[in-house]
């Protein structure tokens, strides 16, 4: 279960870090696999590095689909969903669990400045809770390994920028991510390509303040077992990974009964 503390900070900051939430037994079998299936679609094979040729592998559905990443949906893991959506207020998946394999590339780790997005449209005031998105690794994820990036606190700027419009709907991604960098230089630097250490300590170590909420990009580094919730109006993005371990990490959005009314079902793309 989440502490006071940590709902507040998944309200405030827009993410939890679970620690330990999934057995290590259960990480290293859908591990396993996660691994069977690159073999089986793409010749990935673990013990050969040069079959690593494909950065980010999809096309991985038949082992969603398979419930072979199920294990994820651990009592303690559920709890947290609960803790967050409400007990009874959403309905668990038809199939658990999306593989989103991160394997090592070349060159310089840096702050990627494409494909910065959100899971759901920016519609209404519809408060902090009516969606989180869950990312399990299921094999440790070293810092600047490939974990995914988050901006901080982004989800309230995103609220406010829906209150702003006539109609509540402040648009998808790239409507969002446009507005902002027409309104901000730190949000206009960062969807602009620059020097990876200048982009480093301005948007990590630095951050900003837009209308009074501080924002900053942070890396999900993790354990095997550890789980980070978000709020699906986080601005996220995948990052370089430069070890020499591929991230081995499992995605799952859930939404809640309102927020189906108003939304698709959710989408699982990082």
């Amino acid at each position: 279960m989440l502490t006071p503390q940590q709902q507040a900070a998944y309200d405030h900051d827009g993410y939890v870090v679970a620690p330990g939430l999934l057995a290590e037994e259960a990480c290293e079998r859908m591990c396993a696999r996660i691994w069977d299936a690159l073999e089986a679609v793409h010749g990935i094979r673990q013990d050969e590095p040069d079959s690593w040729t494909h950065p980010m592998p999809r096309g991985l559905q038949d082992l969603c689909k398979s419930d072979g990443l199920a294990e994820i949906a651990a009592p303690g893991f559920l709890e947290v969903v609960d803790d967050l959506l409400g007990a009874d207020h959403w309905d668990p998946p038809s199939h658990w669990g999306g593989p989103l394999p991160n394997f090592p590339s070349q060159g310089p780790w840096n702050v990627p400045c494409r494909m910065w997005h959100l899971d759901y449209p920016v519609r209404g005031n519809y408060g902090p809770r009516f969606a989180t998105k869950a990312l399990c690794a299921v094999a440790p994820i070293a810092p600047r390994g490939g974990g995914t990036l988050l901006i901080e606190g982004s989800h309230r700027l995103c609220t406010l920028r829906a209150n702003e419009t006539p109609d509540g709907n402040a648009g998808g991604s790239s409507e969002v991510r446009k507005r902002l960098a027409a309104e901000s230089d730190w949000f206009r630097s960062l969807v602009s390509a620059g020097d990876p250490a200048e982009r480093i300590r301005r948007f990590m170590d630095e951050g900003t303040e837009i209308d009074g909420i501080s924002l900053r990009v942070v890396e999900f580094s993790a354990d095997a077992g550890d789980v980070l919730f978000f709020h699906p109006w986080l601005f996220h993005n995948s990052s370089p990974n430069s070890s020499d371990t591929p991230r081995m990490q499992v995605g799952q959005n859930l939404t809640t009964h309102g927020g189906l009314a108003i939304y698709a079902k959710g989408r699982s793309d990082t």
